[in-house]
């Protein structure tokens, strides 16, 4: 029996009906030296008592699952690594029974397919190496490990890892999913794959965040982890309240002025593609106008005048659906939109820092302006 090397003694009884076992199995340190694992097959009708933690991403609907089907039917596939968090074995006729709970840290889909298999009644043996004594937050470690070099693992799904360690992607994945005064509840992909109802992902939705609030911290990273870093000290000056009610506003203009709910597919209006996010987001930040103190605060006014920006514009559109400098050019587009008629009460620039502000030359299709007001 393994046993954790502080707990030598400990002994408890279990009832083995819903634990995991390997069979053709040998016991090993991990390559730090400090820990134990065991590698062998999975005896298959134990295969279902695995466990799935939400830092995973979702089940997909695989295009290859015929080949998955036929590599695990012939044992061809790479073993798949499981954690159990606890010590707890009974080792007896050539099994080693996993007596606390053991969850799935890679190889969710060849399983998910594996079950199907089962469920046919064939027989699949599949190999794994099994961490004892995990837990929840080395498993997220090791995932996160496993997968960031992997390129068919979505940023979305690391992103939604993140709330693990950050209290702002914490309490903005949770607005997201729950919180009824937010246009974007149940429309922001924190998974694999986006599903119909989504129209960003999450990885739009902080950037956008954070070039939101650009001007109170370092907000404007370009990886996830310089994202994350950034909204947690932006977050230190405006609190969780003030940022959330900050990211709430602005998408709640944005489906005042055009509409979030009434939209039914994604990659449609050019107001919710990331170059327009980004855009419309640094507008604020760069703006005194729309800020009293850290809130963000758009005066009825600014709103109406915002209303009327031609967001179905070939041009906007265009400069919508990429990024680099066409970022700033639809930049310069509504900053012209928001000035354009008024010789005073014009927006106003924060000071400049570094005593330089980045420029881009607006097209020279520029959208038809408006009526001045």
């Amino acid at each position: 029996m393994v046993r954790h090397p502080h707990d030598e003694g400990a002994t408890t009884e279990r009832n083995t009906a819903m634990s995991v076992k390997l069979i053709n199995y040998a016991l090993d340190e991990d390559s730090t030296g400090d820990g134990i694992i065991a590698r062998g097959r999975l005896v298959p009708e134990t295969i279902q008592h695995l466990k799935l933690d939400t830092y995973q991403r979702e089940v997909m609907s695989l295009a290859t699952e015929e080949e998955l089907r036929s590599a695990l039917l012939d044992g061809t596939v790479p073993d798949i690594e499981l954690a159990m968090r606890g010590w707890e074995t009974d080792e007896r006729d050539g099994f080693i029974t996993l007596k606390n709970p053991v969850y799935i840290v890679d190889g969710q889909q060849r399983i998910a397919v594996a079950h199907k298999l089962i469920a046919e009644e064939k027989k699949v043996w599949l190999g794994a190496t099994v961490h004892f004594g995990s837990t929840r937050a080395w498993e997220v470690e090791r995932f996160r490990i496993l997968n960031a070099q992997r390129i068919k693992l979505s940023p979305n799904v690391l992103a939604r890892n993140e709330r693990e360690h950050s209290k702002a992607v914490a309490a903005i994945y949770r607005a997201c999913l729950s919180d009824a005064a937010f246009a974007l509840k149940d429309r922001v992909c924190w998974n694999q794959r986006l599903g119909t109802n989504h129209l960003i992902t999450a990885v739009v939705l902080l950037k956008t965040v954070g070039e939101l609030h650009g001007h109170l911290g370092p907000g404007r990273g370009k990886r996830l982890d310089e994202l994350v870093a950034g909204l947690r000290a932006i977050m230190e000056k405006t609190g969780e309240a003030v940022l959330l009610e900050n990211m709430k506003t602005f998408f709640g203009l944005i489906e005042d002025c055009w509409g979030i709910k009434v939209v039914t597919f994604r990659g449609g209006p050019s107001y919710l593609k990331s170059g327009f996010l980004w855009s419309l987001a640094r507008l604020f930040s760069e703006h005194t106008d729309f800020w009293r103190g850290t809130r963000l605060l758009v005066t009825a006014d600014l709103s109406r005048k915002l209303k009327i920006f031609p967001v179905t514009d070939p041009t906007v559109c265009q400069l919508a659906s990429v990024g680099g400098q066409s970022k700033l050019m639809l930049y310069e587009l509504l900053l012209q939109h928001m000035n354009r008629g008024k010789r005073h009460k014009r927006l106003t620039p924060r000071l400049e820092r570094g005593g330089r502000k980045e420029v881009a030359q607006v097209p020279s299709r520029s959208p038809a302006p408006p009526p001045a007001d």
